[in-house]
This record gives C-alpha cells, sequence and structure tokens, in this order.
C-alpha cells in the first residue's frame, strides 16, 4: 500500500542566522544558497533515520479493508481527519476511534468486497527539538566543511578494470 505524505508546515530545522553560527561563518552571504540547502539536506537526513516528521504533516495512508486496526507510522499524532472507503467510485466515511499518544486507529464500517481504507492523519512536531538542532548543526557543518574531499575520495577509491 501506501503513504502520501504532505507538508502543512515547510521543514525549517535550523535558520540560516543558526547554520553560519555554527560554521563561524559572519560577513560572507556568497555560499548563503548551498547552505540553505546543506539545511534541508540534514533536515532530511534526520527525519530519514529517526521515522520521525519535523514539521506537520497531512499523511494519507492506505490499508487492506480486512485490517480494521492500524497502528499509525510518524509520531507525534495530531488527529485523524478521516478514515474512507471508496464504493462505487464514492467515497464513504467510516466510523473510527483513535487513541493520540499510541497511534492506534481502529474503524467500523468495512463491508465485504471493499478493497482498500484510506486514512488520513496528521502528525509531526510543532516545536523543534533541541537535540535535532545540534544533529542538523552537526550535518551542516560536516557537509559544508567536507564538500570536496567526499568527492575525491569516492573517485580515488574507485578502480576501473
Amino acid at each position: 500500500m501506501f503513504d502520501k505524505i504532505t507538508r502543512t508546515n515547510p521543514l525549517q530545522v535550523l535558520t540560516l542566522d543558526e547554520a553560519k553560527e555554527q560554521l563561524s561563518i559572519i560577513d560572507f552571504n556568497d555560499d548563503d544558497d548551498y547552505i540553505l540547502s546543506l539545511i534541508e539536506t540534514a533536515g532530511e537526513m534526520v527525519e530519514k533515520y529517526t521515522k520521525l516528521l519535523y514539521s506537520k504533516c497531512e499523511i494519507q495512508v492506505e490499508i487492506p479493508a480486512s485490517e480494521s486496526i492500524l497502528l499509525l507510522r510518524y509520531p507525534p499524532f495530531d488527529s485523524v481527519k478521516n478514515v474512507i472507503v471508496k464504493r462505487d467510485n464514492v467515497d464513504v466515511e467510516l466510523d473510527f476511534k483513535f487513541t493520540t499518544f499510541s497511534g492506534v486507529l481502529s474503524f467500523t464500517g468495512v463491508l465485504p468486497g471493499d478493497e482498500s481504507v484510506i486514512a488520513t492523519y496528521t502528525a509531526g512536531f510543532t516545536v523543534m527539538p533541541i537535540i535535532v538542532k545540534h544533529a542538523c548543526k552537526i550535518i551542516v557543518s560536516d557537509l559544508y566543511n567536507n564538500r570536496e574531499s567526499a568527492v575525491t575520495s569516492n573517485m580515488s577509491s574507485t578502480t576501473f578494470n
């Protein structure tokens, strides 16, 4: 099945000023666009590693209709917008119960012949955890300071036969 994630708030793990302070760059603006791309990369890397979302997102998940309980991913959870099933090309809303703390979603109303259920919910952090900010500062600093050596080391270790 699938997960479709739509950001309702942009992923902003660091500001440009925070990254430049980490890099000890004060009066130099030529690399600002590059640093902004590194901030975005760092945020995506941390999200991928932790399997958490560091901005509010709307998530759609499709599951087989044979299931009646779903353990949602990407805590912290906010709310469930709806749980629907398609019948004759019409969206039919199902009754559901949702536990915010555990992310358990249960629903009723599925009929034989229904193929899949789509649940839409919101999740993600509203305040960036300080440990994430520090991790992103380290990642940005490492990527910025080692941008040349990362490419050269990969090239020098490649052998052509």
